[in-house]
């Protein structure tokens, strides 16, 4: 018989102390219409970024695709043609050069 008593202890006792610990709900109140507001003005930035975003690329690209010729992509580089093709080749080069560096330290850093 007391063994029941210590188990409906236990089980009452375990029960409350749950309920101590779990938050409370918060009251439905005015915080509704700051949520709703809040809510509102974050889906409006983020429409505007991607507008903007997008407004961005597309402008940069009707200005820019007109002038895209040929001679921008020569071999050498003149004050005439102003040639990209050196520029590119650098920046490639570079890049592998830093991803090889990158790579061999961190792996002798690990061993």
């Amino acid at each position: 018989m007391d063994a029941n008593i210590a188990d409906k202890n236990i089980a009452s006792a375990s029960s409350k102390s749950f309920k101590m610990i779990s938050p409370k709900k918060p009251k439905a109140s005015s915080f509704d219409g700051v949520s709703l507001l809040l809510n509102g003005a974050v889906k409006l930035s983020a429409f505007l970024t991607a507008f903007v975003l997008i407004f961005i690329i597309l402008y940069i690209l009707v200005k820019g695709i007109p002038n895209i010729t040929p001679s921008l992509f020569e071999w050498t580089y003149t004050t005439d043609n102003v040639s990209f093709m050196p520029a590119i080749i650098n920046t490639i080069i570079a890049h592998n050069l830093t991803f090889l560096l990158i790579g061999t330290s961190t792996t002798s850093d690990l061993s």
